[in-house]
């Protein structure tokens, strides 16, 4: 999701290489202090087509290659863009020309030979570097390969399925139904690449022997965390489109007008890249309505000609008198791309984790507003929902204290009891009885530990020396668990037992009561 931060425009760059050739045009010519191509014009004498009035047209572009070195050419071209894209800036490569002329061998090139191979995997290799260099920004990378073959879309990772659907929602376009597939190392990356090439339609003519009959869109969607602390925006997103577009061509050249599968084949590859130049041109001429539903390819590259995009183009030439007009046609569309601007966002996701603790926090801020409105229309003192304080925590330590000691109190006092009417020194607690309307009430046979009557009150409580029978009884109290039942102490007679049980019961309860 985009930041919020302004937009800043852009324009498209064009770069051109130049296939060899044994035998060049006289008429093209290259310039490359300017980066700029030339091409002759014939004059017509006679009839034919309208004389032109310049003699020369001159195509402005950003870099020139001629050399047939793929790592030369990645350089120039390709690295700096998928920078941008490890950054966090949505970016398009699209390779576009004449059938023949190199467009498939710059994307995807010879992945036998290491040397000989292209963009598609050499940006592969480059994400993965970053990671390694990297490891803590925990980059996510994504594949998808789609196929654009008569119109019709296909999912080249998925065994060519066919239930795709372009859907276009809040300016944003994307295909529901297309397999995204995680990949964790360069070598997966490079084997679903390779499983996707072979799904890919391909067919030989009289100019190439290996001529793709679609166009492809090679996707690497990623994910990577920035900033090492955790922030409503901490993860960038980004998306990489490696476009290969199947070459123009005229039947007559490729020897395919007298029918069959590759004439049908080669009118649509025409109609889409004439209909993806009329969505150009309109962008161009800054018209208010652009044809981009015409054709799939076209829509689908909506953002890279007009979106939060950063694109470039590579134009394959090849400058054989033979095929001079393609390389004219295919100038033209250049430099109408050339024009088009598009705007760069630094995209960032926002985590749906730190959004659900501020709306928790905030519900939580609410509710203790709430509570303490509450309270104070009813004249009540509020609740403090701060963290505690230092004086705070020491009251509130210290009342924790009381109430273990308290409750500790009263556990010995229970056992003390069940002691000592274990042994008959006190009469059993009876349990209350309940009456008709259910409230409980004490007999009326003596008294209990715990209850004691008024005239078992001391009349002195000031007096603070005790008589010797409490000094024994006490001495007895203490060193119950200890003492033997079967010991002398115990073995006394029946008015000592009352009288030793008498002092006890007025002692506890004395205790009790005070």
């Amino acid at each position: 999701m985009p930041s919020g931060e302004p937009l800043s425009s852009i324009g498209i760059k064009v770069h051109v290489r130049i296939r060899p050739t044994a035998k060049p045009s006289p008429m093209f010519h290259i310039e490359d202090q300017t980066n700029t191509v030339l091409i002759d014009l014939l004059k017509q004498n006679g009839g034919g087509a309208p004389e032109s009035f310049v003699d020369q047209i001159a195509f402005s572009v950003n870099s020139i290659t001629q050399s047939t070195d793929q790592s030369e050419v990645y350089e120039s071209c390709g690295r700096a863009l998928v920078k941008d894209f490890l950054e966090g800036y949505n970016a398009t490569f699209i390779a576009y020309g004449q059938v023949g002329s190199g467009k498939t061998y710059t994307m995807a090139g010879d992945m036998k030979v290491n040397a000989h191979r292209g963009f598609i995997a050499r940006a592969i290799h480059q994400i993965f570097e970053e990671k390694e260099a990297d490891p803590g920004s925990g980059i996510v990378l994504y594949i998808s390969y789609l196929e654009i073959y008569q119109e019709g879309m296909y999912d080249l990772l998925n065994q060519r399925s066919k239930d795709l659907m372009i859907i276009e929602e809040s300016g944003y376009v994307y295909i529901r139904g297309l397999a995204k597939i995680p990949v964790e190392t360069e070598a997966q990356a490079l084997m679903c690449f390779s499983e996707g090439e072979k799904q890919r339609s391909y067919a030989c003519h009289q100019i190439n022997q290996v001529s793709s009959r679609s166009h492809t869109i090679f996707t690497l969607c990623m994910e990577k965390r920035v900033g090492r602390f955790k922030t409503e925006y901490d993860t960038v997103v980004a998306k990489l489109n490696l476009v290969d577009l199947a070459g123009f061509e005229r039947l007559k050249k490729t020897n395919t007008s007298t029918g069959g599968r590759m004439r049908v084949e080669a009118c649509s590859i025409n109609k889409s890249l004439c209909l993806l130049e009329q969505a150009v041109y309109a962008i161009k001429q800054g018209q208010e309505y652009v044809p981009f539903r015409q054709s799939k390819i076209s829509i689908i590259l909506k953002e890279a000609l007009s979106g939060n995009c950063r694109t470039e183009l590579i134009l394959c030439l090849w400058p054989e008198e033979y095929f001079l007009d393609e390389t004219i046609k295919a100038s033209r569309f250049a430099q109408r791309l050339k024009v088009l601007r598009t705007f760069s966002i630094h995209n960032k996701k926002i985590d749906c984790c730190v959004l659900n603790e501020r709306r928790h926090a905030q519900e939580i801020a609410n509710l203790q507003q709430e509570l303490a409105l509450k309270d104070a229309l009813q004249g009540r003192p509020g609740l403090s929902f701060d963290d505690l304080t230092l004086e705070n925590y020491s009251l509130y330590s210290r009342s924790l204290k009381y109430l273990c000691e308290l409750n500790n109190y009263e556990g010995k006092s229970m056992q003390l009891e069940k002691v000592l009417s274990e042994h008959g020194l006190v009469e059993p607690i009876e349990e209350p009885q309940e009456t008709e309307s259910g409230v409980g009430e004490l007999t009326n046979q003596g008294f209990h530990v715990g209850i004691a009557p008024p005239h078992a009150r001391p009349h002195n409580p000031s007096a603070s020396k005790p008589s010797p029978d409490e000094i024994h009884c006490s001495h007895l109290m203490l060193d119950y668990k200890e003492a033997d039942p079967s010991n002398d102490v115990w073995e006394t007679g029946s008015s000592f037992r009352n009288h030793v049980s008498c002092n006890i019961t007025i002692r506890i309860s004395f205790c009790l009561f005070i």
